[in-house]
């Protein structure tokens, strides 16, 4: 939000997203009188490592409804042809992501220069049919890692909301005392991303017994998590004293739990990764091997061929998971060392360059 509003004196600004984020965007849009169009746009499913049997299961998760946004993405390269016709813009930046995809096409099309941003270790399909057709795109990863046209990237890092950074020990304190009040144990915060994670809440009731009293530990479930965790909480009360779940948590609580953290239990997307690491976090990081081209697999191994952090395969959870955290919690220079290199990941000012680089397309487009 805060780099619209530095684009903003220089440039004319309208979002387009699909009906499913449209009510959320115009809100968070509005207080900056920044126009919000939307398209209609399939999403095409993919998961990656499927046991055979599971091929079933996905049935009805994923080839039905593909087969039906097929259709819907037709219907948002008509709706995004007619509103590049409407808005004639002098560029179209697209973060990657299947809503992108007709309003990047429509803009080759009508040859308006295409400004793209990718954030995993590899480029997910929008941005791979799209770049071909980019003028420049953003890397979020090192880019040694990518097999774009070097010609045309550019490494800016991850945009992430600038109140994720590195706090002094004062402030650290404070956060500590409000949270957990007198306690001095290191505080553990678990979370699977927006939607939670099972595997995560699993190790965690699985290994709390062992840990409790030696660390102040907050999960994150998800929301559709929630209600099977608390029922594993409530029916053993006492195996569980102590143990803080929560379904979700947003702003500034968030920000607030993240920065008072010793260690971090998490997913390896893109941006989960880049908020830790702008708040130097030591770090235990689970990839989903599910996930499309086993992009979160990629993202975990540049964190462990830089010893950024503790990665540990799905597959190899039960035996190194609780090793992993009994080390970190009896190490605190261990911790200090792994959140000083998963630092070196952070780009605070990612937002800044990305906007940077669109305003620089369009002023050579113009000349």
């Amino acid at each position: 939000m805060a780099e619209i509003k530095k684009i903003q004196p220089e440039a004319e600004i309208a979002f387009v997203t699909d009906k499913r984020f449209f009510d959320f965007a115009k809100e968070k849009l509005a207080p900056l009188d920044v126009p919000v169009s939307k398209v209609s746009a399939g999403k095409f499913r993919r998961y990656a490592n499927l046991k055979w049997y599971q091929q079933f299961e996905h049935i009805f998760i994923s080839y039905i409804p593909n087969f039906f946004d097929m259709f819907r993405f037709g219907l948002g390269i008509v709706q995004a042809k007619w509103k590049m016709r409407r808005f004639k813009p002098d560029v179209v930046f697209v973060k990657g992501g299947y809503v992108g995809l007709p309003v990047g096409l429509a803009a080759h099309w009508f040859k308006v220069p295409l400004v793209l941003h990718d954030s995993d270790a590899v480029p997910g399909l929008t941005n791979r049919i799209l770049a071909k057709y980019a003028v420049c795109v953003g890397l979020g990863m090192p880019q040694e890692s990518w097999h774009y046209d070097k010609s045309k990237t550019e490494f800016v890092g991850i945009p992430i909301d600038p109140r994720y950074k590195l706090v002094g020990a004062g402030k650290k304190k404070q956060l500590r005392k409000k949270l957990v009040e007198e306690s001095t144990r290191p505080i553990i915060l678990a979370m699977g991303g927006s939607q939670g994670s099972r595997t995560i809440n699993e190790q965690i009731l699985k290994n709390y017994p062992k840990i409790k009293g030696r660390a102040e530990v907050f999960l994150i479930t998800g929301s559709d998590n929630y209600n099977v965790v608390k029922n594993t909480t409530d029916n053993s009360k006492r195996q569980y004293l102590g143990l803080r779940i929560l379904p979700f948590i947003s702003g500034d609580d968030l920000y607030d739990l993240v920065d008072a953290s010793d260690i971090a239990v998490t997913r390896a997307g893109a941006t989960s990764i880049a908020e830790l690491a702008a708040g130097q976090k030591a770090t235990v990081i689970i990839p989903s091997p599910y996930l499309s081209s086993d992009h979160q697999s990629k993202n975990a191994e540049l964190l462990q061929l830089a010893k950024a952090a503790v990665v540990i395969p799905e597959d190899r959870l039960n035996e190194r998971f609780p090793v992993a955290i009994e080390n970190l919690l009896a190490d605190p220079k261990r911790r200090q060392d792994l959140g000083k290199k998963l630092h070196k990941f952070a780009s605070t000012d990612a937002a800044t360059k990305m906007a940077e680089i669109i305003l620089k397309v369009v002023d050579d487009a113009q000349k």
